[in-house]
This record gives C-alpha cells, structure tokens and sequence, in this order.
C-alpha cells in the first residue's frame, strides 16, 4: 500500500489554514538584469498563506544572543529574501509599516518538508 502524498499535502494545507495564521507572502519581481543574473526591483507579488510559529527563541551565536523565529507555511512556495507578514492581510502589513511599526520580516532560509520528494510544507527562518 502507497501513501498518496498529495492528499496529505492537502490536509496539511487545510489544517494550518483551520488553525494557523492567516499570513501574506511577499515575493519581490527581478525588474533587471539578465536572465541569468536578475536583479530584484520594487515591483512585488503577495499571496495569502496560513502559516503557524513553531520557534520563537534566543540563540547563542559568535556575536552574542540573537533571536531566531520559525514559521512553517501553506499555500505558496517561499524563496530566501521573500518577505513574509505573520497574521496579517497585505493591508494590514502596509498600514502598520506605515506607522513604522515591524510588518514584514524577510526569510532567511527555507527548509521544505518534503517526504517521498512531495512538499507537504515549508519551514521558514526570519531574520528578526
């Protein structure tokens, strides 16, 4: 008997939907460059994703304490350097940036969760 792990990405989905955070992805658009060497420009794209915190801790580093986040996300496929707004429409994010208050927090690495090569999920690092 096989596992049909496209099903289970599925429920994986639904499930953080039910009772993860209604989040918002934002991947920058290379507007430059070549196509073997983009450069990122202003222009962006913001996809709704769910997403829940499964880490929120110090961590010692060479250079002293700094602070990790983990989140793992549905939804959408996130790439290093995305942007991504925990808990917040795009609007919300732009409102509460422009009160200068922390909206959206840049992704430092992706690690997806992926048995049998189908990528049920997908664990990001921000940069806090």
């Amino acid at each position: 008997m096989s596992l049909d792990y496209a099903a289970l990405a599925a429920r994986a989905e639904a499930l953080l939907s039910r009772f993860g955070a209604a989040s918002t992805l934002r991947k920058s658009l290379a507007t430059g460059g070549t196509p073997w060497n983009p450069e990122p420009g202003a222009v962006h794209h913001d996809i709704a994703v769910s997403a829940v915190e499964t880490d929120n801790r110090r961590a010692e580093a060479e250079s002293g304490t700094r602070a990790k986040r983990r989140l793992l996300v549905a939804g959408a496929t996130p790439e290093v350097g995305d942007r991504i707004a925990f808990g917040l429409s795009a609007a919300e994010a732009e409102a509460r940036a422009a009160t200068g208050a922390a909206a959206w927090a840049r992704i430092q690495s992706v690690t997806p969760i992926q048995p049998a090569g189908v990528a049920l999920l997908h664990e990001v690092e921000l940069e806090i």
